[in-house]
């Protein structure tokens, strides 16, 4: 593996033009936790970016999520949750998340999506569960919808553990669009 525990096929693939790229103002990411088991503590990263590239068994999906997009209900909630206490976005300046995909195509998409997650330097094996899959007739532009939720403790945010519960669920909403060729990439 890589020094950030990619898979090592991620930088082969990356030297290849990607065949999809996220549309990074149409994609978002949402996350939510409870507080104190009542209440929900909730807000969005507005701005997702990546691409898909050819590899060796299919292909090669990389997310990356800027921790300075995301936005809360209030400025003194989102200071704390880019804070040491929770993201630490001061030491880590992103999430990534990356994936083995068979195709990019409706029936494909509707699997769930097995990858791996890097948040504060840590990272761990992540399944996002489909929701919502909407590709044109062309197979030129893929919205998804996929949920996933993970435990704070895994990527190291142990503070506040009587005020916040442990789980966070994640909710990512993607718009891919074809860059590369159709007969490359598709049908691997």
């Amino acid at each position: 593996p890589r020094a950030d525990g990619a898979p090592p096929e991620t930088d082969q693939a990356r030297a290849a033009a990607p065949l999809w790229q996220i549309e990074a103002e149409h994609s978002g990411c949402d996350f939510s936790l409870h507080a104190l088991r009542w209440f929900k503590v909730s807000g969005r990263f507005s701005r997702i970016e990546g691409a898909v590239w050819p590899g060796p068994d299919g292909h090669l999906a990389s997310i990356r999520v800027p921790m300075s997009s995301v936005v809360m209900a209030s400025s003194a909630r989102r200071d704390w949750a880019l804070s040491s206490e929770f993201f630490d976005a001061a030491q880590f300046p992103e999430l990534r998340f990356d994936a083995r995909l068979d195709r990019i195509d409706r029936e494909s998409l509707r699997r769930p999506i097995h990858g791996s997650m890097q948040l504060r330097g840590i990272r761990a094996a992540v399944t996002f569960r489909v929701a919502e899959v909407d590709c044109d007739t062309g197979n030129t532009r893929c919205r998804i919808t996929a949920n996933s939720a993970v435990s704070r403790r895994r990527f190291g945010m142990t503070s506040q553990r009587l005020l916040l519960g442990d789980t966070v669920k994640l909710q990512l909403h993607l718009e891919l669009s074809r860059v590369g060729p159709a007969a490359t990439d598709d049908r691997r």
